[in-house]
């Protein structure tokens, strides 16, 4: 029984000086600050971010105009792709694959242009398919 408590006693102080290192560790790694970003790189990150979200509210747009849009599929876009047309407007050139109203897979190329808005939110400039 002594055993048992003398073992325990042990462990717990082990555990004790394990955990306040890692608690030292973890509060020198609090202090370490990140890199400040050059006001390039905030820019070229809030670009990058806009073409995302540009890409992402295009397709939303497009599925709204569907007749079946659980049916859409859309290629990868890569954020390169996305057209930079003036300061806040993005434009994206792409082709879809969705069933039409007889049920067939049919492809269709379409445009998208859209703007960022001042309160944070996208509007669309234009939507037009190859058949329109």
């Amino acid at each position: 029984m002594l055993f048992f408590f003398i073992l325990l006693l042990v462990s717990v102080g082990l555990r004790t000086c394990f955990d306040s290192d890692s608690a030292t560790k973890k509060s020198k790694a609090k202090r370490v600050s990140k890199p400040v970003k050059t006001p390039e790189e905030i820019e070229r990150s809030r670009i990058y971010n806009d073409k995302l979200e540009a890409r992402v509210v295009c397709r939303n747009f497009v599925k709204s105009r569907l007749k079946s849009p659980s049916t859409v599929k859309f290629p990868y876009v890569s954020p390169e792709e996305v057209l930079i047309l003036n300061d806040d407007c993005y434009g994206i050139a792409s082709y879809i694959d969705a069933q039409n109203a007889f049920g067939a897979t049919t492809r269709s190329h379409f445009r998208c242009i859209v703007k960022k808005s001042e309160q944070g939110g996208w509007n669309l400039v234009s939507l037009k398919f190859d058949s329109d």
